[in-house]
């Protein structure tokens, strides 16, 4: 597929040898490229790391009080939750997945547990959905009426 994409008046294409050379003047020059208050981002997400996972220490022996009250289901959590009247972190309502994932973070178990599932299985090979024919012909064929034999 050819994509149709123009640069906008005023830009002009780079190629990416030329690109990697501009880079590289640059990092001469001492130029700070990327993100030059990466160190204040990367503390600001470890200090919201911290205070999560201190909300998700408070509110884990709700959970578990839920879980001995008979709820069984993260919905049935999650509604015992509400009628608690606990709230979560940012003081919304209690949602399936929100429980999963205080449940999650408690288990010290990080990103999803298992690869994520298509709805239906890759194909083989190309043309084995069709049988032996393949949806188009490259060569065009030959007019039988053009035939010697």
């Amino acid at each position: 597929m050819a994509h149709n994409w123009s640069p906008s008046w005023g830009q002009t294409l780079i190629p990416s040898y030329l690109f990697a050379e501009a880079l590289t003047a640059a990092k001469a020059r001492g130029v700070t490229l990327g993100n030059s208050k990466l160190s204040v981002a990367r503390k600001t997400a470890q200090q919201a790391n911290t205070e999560v996972d201190r909300f998700a220490a408070n509110v884990l022996p709700i959970i578990s009080e839920a879980q001995k009250a008979s709820a069984k289901t993260l919905r049935e959590i999650a509604s015992a939750l509400n009628a608690r009247g606990v709230a979560t972190a940012r003081g919304g309502q209690w949602h399936a997945k929100s429980v999963s994932n205080i449940l999650e973070r408690s288990s010290g178990h990080c990103g999803p547990r298992r690869p994520r599932r298509t709805t239906r299985p890759r194909q083989k090979s190309f043309g084995s959905h069709i049988g032996h024919r393949a949806p188009f012909c490259l060569i065009p064929p030959t007019p039988i009426s053009n035939c010697s034999t």
